[in-house]
């Protein structure tokens, strides 16, 4: 069994509200997958994107989108972030089983000024 090599990670922090890219560039020019796991105690890993299509409770999520580029880029896009969107997202290449991208995202409240 050939193991999964970790090729990036990244820490993005987003307030509510706001748009996120996370970008995938694969080496291979191939389909890949995109995970998804809630920064929750006992939270379980679930595909947000599966062999081309959006998956499971993403499928039906106007919020998450995969844009697929001509270079073969497949970028995760979360509008209207909110604060149960903060978590670890990870982009495998070559079908599940080449490199991970990762990224940690933490989401955070709109910052107010008072006067």
């Amino acid at each position: 069994m050939m193991s999964a090599m970790f090729s990036d990670s990244a820490v993005r922090t987003a307030y509510v509200g706001q748009t996120v890219v996370l970008q995938c560039q694969p080496k291979v020019k191939d389909d890949v997958d995109w995970k998804y796991r809630a920064a929750t105690e006992n939270s379980v890993e679930d595909y947000i994107y599966l062999h081309g299509v959006m998956y499971g409770s993403f499928r039906d999520n106007v919020r998450f989108s995969v844009s697929k580029s001509d270079d073969h880029d497949y970028d995760l896009i979360i509008r209207n972030v909110s604060i149960s969107d903060a978590g670890q997202y990870v982009c495998i290449e070559e079908k599940g089983i080449g490199e991970r991208h990762i990224y940690d995202l933490n989401v955070t409240g709109k910052l107010v000024l008072y006067r």
